[in-house]
């Protein structure tokens, strides 16, 4: 398993003998001192998800450990194994260190503002094809952080910019789709807004396929830049929005693969 101990409470192996199991006795001080423990569930210690390294070979098991918790099953939107993808293919370079972390989250917040910026200087359908990376950072930051803590984390990593970012991503959405339509700012700002709604109206894993994918803001980012690019942003728009209405309204939950 894995302790923190707090570095007192080490110490006191100084006073034991020499030829003591250190683990053991640690273990000892810290039930004595009443240390808060979180027992590692079953399927975490049969699947191998934790290892005790030992000394000289703490860069294989960490990189073995790495591309386990990178082989499970892929996540079902488009952005989370884009991510996955390319962690796979550069796990040298992108480590789950709070630098690497910090900077993906900064340059998903940069690629947002910048997004807003570019549809508000008259290129929406650029702002909201920058979107798409601005979501892939976000979430390759969120993956990061749930391998850097473990699979016995109490929060499996998860942090205020992990809740922050998508609520960021789907205003930058529906302002940039807004200055991809003609018109009053009311009736520019009506088929985003009714398309936002409906997306959080259900879980993508309770709808149909077809339109779990389009829940991706990735996905749904690059089509709405491709509307815009052909002035047809707000007839997509609409129809989107509807397409999800209709189904909350008259679809059921999408049956369970396999």
């Amino acid at each position: 398993g894995a302790a923190v101990i707090p570095g007192s409470l080490v110490e006191r192996l100084a006073e034991l003998p020499a030829d003591i199991d250190a683990p053991a006795a640690l273990l000892r001080i810290s039930l004595q001192a009443r240390v808060p423990d979180r027992p590692l569930p079953e399927a975490v210690l049969a699947d191998g998800s934790w290892l005790m390294v030992e000394g000289g070979v703490v860069p294989a098991h960490v990189d073995g450990w790495r591309r386990q918790q990178l082989d499970t099953a892929p996540p079902p939107d488009w952005t989370g194994r884009l991510a996955q993808a390319v962690l796979k293919r550069w796990p040298e370079r992108l480590q789950p260190d709070r630098r690497t972390i910090g900077g993906l989250y900064a340059a998903s917040v940069l690629a947002l503002a910048c997004a807003v910026l570019l549809a508000w200087y008259g290129d929406p359908a650029p702002g909201l094809a920058l979107l798409a990376p601005s979501a892939l950072a976000a979430a390759l930051a969120t993956r990061l952080r749930v391998i850097g803590a473990g699979p016995f984390a109490p929060h499996k990593g998860r942090n205020r910019w992990s809740a922050l970012l998508p609520a960021a991503l789907d205003v930058a959405l529906g302002l940039c789709a807004a200055f991809a339509i003609d018109g009053p700012w009311l009736g520019r700002i009506f088929p985003p807004l009714v398309l936002l709604i409906a997306l959080r109206g259900r879980t993508p894993a309770e709808r149909p396929r077809g339109l779990a994918m389009l829940c991706d803001r990735m996905v749904l980012a690059l089509l709405v830049s491709v509307a815009a690019a052909l002035d047809l942003a707000e007839p997509v728009l609409m129809l989107l929005a509807l397409l999800f209405l209709v189904s909350d309204r008259f679809g059921g939950k999408a049956p369970a693969p396999g």
